[in-house]
């Protein structure tokens, strides 16, 4: 199922909504697990979240027109990199 995400105006996953509810100020008000109660999270929810952060993360510095400081977004890669390894 595909959800219209407004700021940026594209068809996105599901997913791609929770993760931006949790990443911008879901975890504060805890939204990530009563959508996940009412909506099984898919199978590869966590890999999915992974490389959300990491896309969030190389389309800001492209956004603001810095380059990418590879430390900075280390993590989310090595994230990522454990689920393709």
């Amino acid at each position: 199922m595909a959800s219209i995400a407004p700021c940026g105006c594209m068809w996105a996953d599901s997913e791609y909504d929770l993760y931006q509810l949790n990443n911008a100020n879901g975890k504060h008000i805890k939204m990530f697990e009563p959508y996940a109660n009412k909506k099984p999270l898919s199978e590869n929810c966590c890999q999915k979240m992974d490389f959300y952060e990491l896309f969030t993360e190389n389309e800001h510095y492209y956004n603001s027109g810095y380059p990418v400081i590879q430390k900075l977004i280390k993590k989310q890669a090595d994230d990522l990199n454990e689920y393709l390894a």
